[in-house]
């Protein structure tokens, strides 16, 4: 269980956040920002906001189960569309997938379809999964070329989405990973090429570990909320 938990926190979830500004922000913001998904406390400890020794004890104060994290943070049941007439669900997530809403024709959006197009088989032999999410007035063919799953935001994908919609619905781009069905990462505000990658190595690395300690007896199975 300790093992599982200290990769939680130790992963470092490098979706290229904005930063706070060019004032040295309080913890107080820090910690706000954090959990907006603007920034990561990594990328705070390398601009000098915060200490090792503060984050490390912030860290052991703030730590949960890693199955409180699995349960707290898992999506609702919701039926929606792709973009080819498919239907998608909840349950056609993969178990370890980076679920992100894009709007086309922004420069984070754009360079996130980019990013996706180039490094989607790379992420598939990784064992991550790419699902992206457009509005229902989107341009469907400028994401014709992507190989991944692309669904249609609707009232039921909000609904299952819950209090993580806002992080994503009508953003140029907004995503996280979801492993087993729980959000598990802050909320990135772009994406690249190298950040896909670095973080689809990272949460499958999560996920493998989590097995494995379940098979060894040290995890429960995390309890999937519909």
């Amino acid at each position: 269980m300790k093992k599982i938990i200290t990769i939680i926190l130790a992963v470092v979830l490098v979706l290229s956040f904005t930063a706070c500004g060019a004032k040295t922000p309080s913890l107080d913001e820090v910690i706000a920002a954090v959990d907006e998904g603007k920034i990561t406390f990594e990328s705070a400890l390398e601009k000098g906001w915060i200490t090792e020794e503060w984050l490390t004890e912030y860290r052991e104060e703030n730590s949960v189960e890693a199955e409180d994290k699995f349960t707290s943070a898992m999506v609702k049941d919701f039926e929606t569309k792709t973009i080819t007439g498919e239907t998608y669900t909840k349950d056609d997530l993969s178990k370890v997938t980076l679920i992100c809403y894009i709007t086309e024709g922004t420069v984070n959006g754009d360079e996130a379809i980019n990013s996706i197009k180039a490094k989607y088989d790379e992420v598939k032999e990784l064992g991550g999964d790419v699902v992206v999410v457009v509005g229902e007035d989107a341009d469907f063919s400028k994401f014709k070329d992507l190989k991944c799953k692309v669904i249609i935001d609707n009232d039921s994908f909000e609904a299952g989405m819950g209090k993580y919609y806002e992080m994503m619905g009508g953003r140029d781009f907004g995503g996280a990973w979801n492993i087993e069905g729980s959000f598990l990462s802050s909320w990135g505000m772009k994406l690249d090429e190298k950040t896909l990658i670095d973080n689809a190595k990272s949460f499958v690395e999560l996920s493998v570990n989590h097995d494995k300690d379940k098979e060894d007896g040290n995890a429960e199975q995390p309890t999937i909320m519909g």
